[in-house]
C-alpha cells in the first residue's frame, strides 16, 4: 500500500483528541454570596473623605445644658414685649424743691422688652407739670418730660419666700433726654432748657394674670444738670437751683 492511499483510508478525526478531552474544564464559580459582601459592610476599606475630621465635622454645640433648659423655661413661661400706662408723683429735693410746687399728677407710658428672665429693656416717656411763684400776683408754670431708656435686672428669687418671688423685684438703670418748660402767666414768657441725665431705682411687678397682666410699682431718682441749677430766680432768696428729681408711680402692665 501505497502512502498516498494510506492516508487516504486514515479516519478524519485521527490525531485529534476527543471534544470532551480537548475543552478545558469549566471553573466552579463562587456562589454571589461569597462574592458580594454581606449588606451593611464597608465595601471600601480605604477610608472615605467623607469621615475625615475638619472643622466643620469637628464643631459642637457650645450651649451649656443648664442654660438650654433655662430659655426652653424662658419660651415657655416669660414674656417678650409688654405696654404699661401709669401715674404717680413727680418731685425734687433741695433749692428748686424748696421753690416748686405740684408735681402730682405725672403720667408715664412706656413700652416693655424682655431679653430673658432677668434683663429687661423699657422705652419710656413720663410728663409731669409744677408751678411756683416768683412775687405777689405772679405764677411761673412749668412742664418737665422725659423720653428715653432703662435696663432693668430682675433679681432671681426663685429660691426667696413666696412673698419676694411673688412681687418679682428689679434693679434699673436708665438715661434720657429731660426737657423743661417754664412759661410765665404774667408776661407770656417762655423759655426752653433740654439735657442729658441719668436714673436708678428699683420696683416690682405683682401679676395678675400669668404672662398677661401685671400691677407695677416703682421708685426711682433722677440726676438732670440742668444749666439753671447754679442760678437763683429773680425775687427769691435762694442762691441755687440745685436739687435731685425723684418720682414714684404706680402702672398697669399688659404682656405677652
Amino acid at each position: 500500500m501505497t502512502q498516498g492511499s494510506y492516508a487516504q483510508n486514515l479516519p478524519q478525526n485521527a490525531g485529534q483528541q476527543p471534544q470532551a478531552q480537548a475543552a478545558a474544564p469549566t471553573q466552579v464559580q463562587a456562589p454571589q454570596a461569597q462574592q458580594q459582601p454581606a449588606q451593611g459592610q464597608n465595601q471600601n476599606p480605604s477610608p472615605s473623605l467623607e469621615y475625615l475630621p475638619t472643622p466643620y465635622t469637628e464643631f459642637g454645640d457650645f450651649s451649656d445644658p443648664e442654660e438650654e433648659h433655662e430659655m426652653s423655661q424662658f419660651y415657655k413661661h416669660g414674656r417678650f414685649f409688654g405696654v404699661s400706662v401709669g401715674s404717680g408723683f413727680h418731685g425734687v429735693e433741695g433749692n428748686r424743691g424748696n421753690l416748686w410746687r405740684g408735681g402730682f399728677p405725672m403720667m408715664s407710658f412706656r413700652m416693655h422688652y424682655w431679653f430673658d428672665f432677668n434683663f429687661g429693656l423699657t422705652l419710656e416717656y413720663d410728663t409731669a407739670s409744677h408751678f411756683y411763684e416768683p412775687a405777689e400776683g405772679e405764677r411761673v408754670d412749668i412742664n418737665m418730660s422725659q423720653i428715653g431708656l432703662a435696663l432693668k435686672y430682675y433679681v432671681d428669687a426663685r429660691r426667696s419666700s413666696a412673698a419676694i418671688a411673688f412681687s418679682n423685684p428689679y434693679f434699673l438703670l436708665g438715661f434720657g433726654d429731660y426737657s423743661k418748660i417754664e412759661k410765665n402767666l404774667s408776661t407770656d414768657a417762655q423759655s426752653t432748657l433740654n439735657t442729658i441725665g441719668g436714673s436708678a431705682g428699683f420696683g416690682l411687678e405683682f401679676p395678675i394674670t400669668h404672662k398677661k397682666t401685671y400691677f407695677n410699682i416703682e421708685g426711682r431718682a433722677f440726676f438732670v444738670p440742668f444749666t439753671d441749677r447754679l442760678t437763683a430766680p429773680i425775687g427769691s432768696s435762694l442762691s441755687d437751683l440745685q436739687g435731685l428729681f425723684y418720682q414714684a408711680t404706680c402702672a398697669l402692665m399688659f404682656t405677652w
